[in-house]
């Protein structure tokens, strides 16, 4: 990668030095340094889904034996397509609880308490996502310091502000989904996108 508007023999995207003079070795340098932190693997992915209608031939085993699709032999047979974007770095436990109280302007950059309904397994070093899918952009990610198991309520720093009655989740793998519905807005952060093809 080189700037367009640059010489051509000028140096490329992270070069160190001029190239012709500069040893390659020290020319690359930045690179090398940066490579190690860089991969080629991703958290979101492209799932296409086709469910099709089989004939059941034996029940009494484990798995049960399919036979043919019904209607293929004919060509009437029905295939439900379906196409969805998963971004895995969405995934939280359901929603744990919402909160009572405000952070308001005055309370940021400090630790402040936050009263809740329940705490849910919430303690000391849990990281909660709070405001999470907020239109405003105020979803933030926070560390619980304290909490006051009695009084249902926890303690953390805020940068962003919340209104009352914000929810509050953990990053997590939820498990199964037996409920799932791609157009819930619980969902729209993991499943930004989806369509059902045919």
């Amino acid at each position: 990668m080189q700037n367009p508007s640059g010489a051509v023999t000028g140096p490329r995207l992270f070069q160190v030095g001029t190239p012709g003079t500069t040893h390659p070795y020290l020319l690359n340098d930045m690179l090398s340094k940066v490579y190690n932190n860089l991969m080629t693997r991703s958290n979101t992915f492209g799932v296409w889904l086709t469910v099709g209608f089989f004939q059941v031939i034996d029940d009494s085993t484990t798995p049960v034996k399919l036979g043919p699709e019904i209607g293929a032999s004919t060509a009437t047979n029905i295939q439900h397509r379906f196409f969805c974007l998963i971004d895995r770095t969405q995934l939280v436990l359901p929603q744990l609880t919402r909160s009572a109280t405000a952070v308001t302007q005055a309370q940021l950059n400090q630790p402040i308490w936050i009263s809740v309904g329940t705490l849910n397994g919430i303690q000391p070093g849990s990281i909660l996502v709070v405001d999470r899918g907020n239109l405003q952009n105020n979803e933030e990610t926070v560390v619980v310091t304290a909490v006051d198991p009695p009084n249902n309520r926890f303690q953390a720093t805020f940068l962003r502000l919340h209104s009352q009655n914000f929810g509050i989740t953990m990053p997590g793998n939820p498990g199964p989904q037996p409920q799932f519905d791609p157009s819930s807005p619980d969902y729209l952060p993991v499943v930004p996108y989806w369509e059902t093809l045919q």
